[in-house]
């Protein structure tokens, strides 16, 4: 089971899985569109390199699943509203 890290590796984590859950009736390309930073281009990527169906909803993600997805998005949500 993966392990997420503690300290600051940890808040863009918590920012991509409550964006998910934020609108937990939408599928996974809406919820996440809507409530991300990121370009929807960037958002298949990261659906297609985890091996994620974009039509899914939030609540059927594994937390492995979710930890691929924080992989590839991290980066981009850590640059979100001035973290220190």
């Amino acid at each position: 089971m993966p392990q997420i890290p503690v300290g600051p590796g940890r808040e863009p984590f918590y920012r991509l899985v409550q964006a998910g859950f934020r609108q937990r009736r939408k599928q996974l390309h809406n919820a996440l569109g809507r409530e991300l930073p990121v370009p929807r281009a960037t958002l298949a990527g990261a659906f297609a390199a985890c091996g994620i169906d974009s039509e899914r909803r939030a609540q059927t993600l594994s937390l492995g699943e979710w930890d691929c997805l924080n992989g590839h998005l991290a980066t981009l949500l850590g640059a979100e509203e001035g973290d220190d």
